[in-house]
């Protein structure tokens, strides 16, 4: 599936509790550029193929305006560095918001789509395969961009899923040292612990997934 001319998202995460979430975001306040809610819904076959191919497929509608629909591969780039750096190649179009939620709904098949994400599966699924993709269920973040040192962005993040809250902090850059050593110095200033993860939320969302297939 990779394509030489696929765009590369690196991305750092940091486990956050809700303690350490409440107090970034109040050291944050007078720095917050702004605040979004997203709607994130995953997309995959009941055997779970592209995950078992380590893809991610999902739609995500912005503050009830801005659809995009996105597929996700790893890398096999790696980081000395930065052990936690996680590194995928991205593939990114936007959709008009009733085509969005059509396909949300399950109305439109997902993989009958026109878009290069959906092209880009079509290489290597077919046509039947595509055709059981379905909505598996959604994420409901609230991501709050902050600059910090150094012009690095950071995005902190409250979501939920299967009625559980989630917290963390992301940036994503193509600096990852600098990204790292900014992170470290502001969480240490807070004194708030640093706890470096690679567990996407699409990972947590299918885990909890699972869990609630099996009752």
């Amino acid at each position: 599936m990779r394509d030489r001319k696929a765009p590369l998202e690196k991305e750092l995460k940091y486990f956050l509790t809700k303690r350490d979430y409440d107090k970034l975001l109040r050291a944050s306040r007078k720095r917050v550029l702004r605040a979004v809610k997203q709607v994130n819904v995953y997309f995959d076959d009941p055997n779970l193929r592209l995950r078992k191919r380590r893809i991610g497929l999902r739609v995500r509608i912005e503050n009830e305006q801005n659809c995009t629909l996105t597929l996700k591969e790893p890398s096999n780039i790696r980081s000395k560095k930065v052990p936690k750096l996680k590194v995928r190649h991205e593939w990114e179009c936007s959709l008009p918001f009733l085509l969005a939620k059509q396909v949300i709904k399950g109305k439109t098949p997902i993989g009958s789509l026109k878009r290069k994400p959906i092209e880009v599966l079509k290489h290597h699924f077919s046509d039947n395969q595509l055709e059981k993709l379905m909505p598996l269920g959604s994420v409901k973040t609230l991501r709050t961009f902050v600059p910090a040192e150094q012009g690095i962005l950071l995005e902190i993040d409250r979501f939920k899923m299967f009625g559980r809250k989630f917290y963390e902090l992301e940036v994503e850059t193509q600096d990852p040292v600098l990204a790292d050593q900014t992170v470290r110095q502001l969480l240490k200033k807070l004194k708030i612990p640093c706890r470096p993860i690679t567990k996407s939320k699409l990972g947590r969302f299918l885990d909890l997934w699972k869990k609630e297939r099996r009752r």
